[in-house]
């Protein structure tokens, strides 16, 4: 492709050629791993029903992670889109206040260091970030919405996200390998269920 003449064939060829390959340059490279089911640990989804009996925790990203490493010329967005949800999240905060605020949280007692709540009280929201945290808690709504419904039916009323993140695997130079850690759970606010 790299000797064709620059215009339309060329275009097309590069089109047609990334449909095959981008895939598999986006995905994790856990997915490559002898096993790549057994160590996910990503993200999990659990329902209410309007009774108020909850379901068990399950995983959504091991199916498509499978599907995935049987056939990676096939392989889809999907799992970009539920691993984007803890970006999201993640970045909605404005860097320079997250600052702020942490060192502001940090002097407080300890009894409102405790609260969640306290951190946006100290210095409040701003309206930007109070946009992209909209944005943020809608996409995760909507995904897990529509993965709920594909395991559990639409017979549900909330939808829960919970996102473990995998301890970082240092690469030893001339040191010890440092024990991993636990995965850390990140579990999201119950949200209505999003209809599509």
């Amino acid at each position: 492709m790299s000797l064709l003449p620059e215009g339309p064939a060329h275009s097309r060829v590069e089109r047609v050629a990334r449909w095959y390959t981008d895939p598999l340059f986006n995905q994790d490279w856990r997915l490559f791993a002898p096993n790549p089911v057994r160590d996910d640990q990503g993200t999990l989804l659990r329902v209410r029903y309007p009774d108020g009996s909850v379901s068990r925790w399950v995983d959504p990203l091991s199916p498509l992670i499978a599907k995935n490493h049987s056939n990676p010329l096939l392989a889809t967005k999907d799992l970009d889109l539920l691993r984007s949800v803890g970006l999201l999240e993640s970045t909605w905060e404005d860097p320079e206040l997250a600052d702020r605020r942490d060192r502001r949280v940090a002097q407080a007692p300890e009894s409102s260091r405790s609260d969640p709540a306290y951190r946006f009280e100290v210095i409040p929201l701003t309206d930007p970030e109070k946009r992209a945290k909209a944005v943020s808690d809608g996409f995760r709504a909507t995904i897990a919405s529509h993965y709920a419904t594909m395991i559990f039916g639409a017979g549900y009323s909330d939808v829960q996200m919970r996102t473990v993140i995998l301890p970082a695997r240092p690469y030893p130079i001339g040191k010890p390998i440092i024990p991993e850690s636990r995965p850390e759970k990140w579990d999201f606010d119950w949200q209505p269920k999003v209809s599509s």
